[in-house]
């Protein structure tokens, strides 16, 4: 909500009818307020919503010291290591200018992890997504039989923004000794499709770079003008395009494996506090 000195703040509001103003900590006592009410905050994105403007338009991505972990384009992070690498730090990519630099940042600079076994140069997708956001639930229980069949390979960036909850869910998926079939029957449950099979941790259990990790992805999409879940990232037949919003059939038909990664990459002289 939005308070009286135009600020917004987080509220909790019980059965009864009385309303908790606060802060959002993780179990180690970080501050998670400022990365979930970053600018632009919003809880999700209007569904069928294209964002696909050239550079120079409202699509000009702001300048993202980001720190994450490193991924090359052909891998997916073993679900073991994951939270390992959401606490490295390493050097922050350039200003992204582009979209193609944007699609970069999203393969190499993000924590995320592949929904399925993709097959050889399929398709690629990153989704940033939100586990309590219905749009992202039905998108994903679209894209089931593909995931299955490894026809597509999407890649899941989560990006708890909606509430408290999410936060512990999203860090949960992370650790969970199967973050991908997890995932995907967590999301596919909200729409009655399956039974979910994620065990939540417990609040105490959670991993602070985990956390780190999530605070990153948020931190990350704000900064480049992401407005809110499911956001859509990947190569189209002209280069790279985005989108926002439920996933749409023109968008599956166009959507191509990810080109060969340059060997290297500009960085900035920023490092990761």
């Amino acid at each position: 909500m939005t308070g009286a000195d135009g600020n917004r703040r987080i509220v909790f509001t019980t059965n009864d009818g009385m309303t908790i103003e606060g802060k959002m900590l993780t179990p180690d006592g970080r501050d998670l307020t400022a990365a979930l009410l970053g600018p632009g905050a919003s809880p999700m994105a209007a569904p069928a919503s294209e964002q696909d403007a050239s550079v120079g338009s409202s699509q000009r991505l702001a300048p993202e010291p980001v720190t994450a972990q490193s991924q090359s384009a052909s891998s997916t992070p073993e679900p073991q290591t994951i939270a390992a690498q959401a606490g490295n730090e390493v050097m922050v990519p350039a200003k992204a200018t582009t979209l193609d630099e944007l699609l970069d940042q999203a393969t190499r600079m993000s924590v995320w992890f592949s929904a399925g076994n993709p097959k050889p140069n399929a398709p690629v997708v990153y989704m940033m997504a939100d586990p309590t956001c219905p749009y992202c639930a039905q998108s994903v229980d679209k894209l089931a039989s593909k995931i299955e069949s490894g026809d597509i390979d999407l890649r899941v960036i989560l990006a708890p923004i909606r509430n408290q909850d999410a936060v512990f869910q999203a860090a949960s998926i992370l650790q969970s000794q199967d973050p991908a079939g997890d995932f995907v029957t967590h999301e596919r449950s909200q729409v009655g499709t399956t039974s979910s099979t994620l065990t939540m941790f417990d609040r105490t259990a959670i991993n602070p770079d985990v956390v780190r990790g999530l605070q990153r992805n948020v931190a990350w999409g704000r900064l480049n003008g992401v407005k809110g879940v499911p956001f859509w990232i990947y190569q189209g037949p002209d280069g790279a395009k985005v989108r926002a919003g439920l996933l749409a059939d023109d968008m599956l038909s166009e959507i191509e494996p990810l080109p060969k990664q340059p060997a290297s990459y500009p960085q900035s002289e920023e490092s990761a506090q």
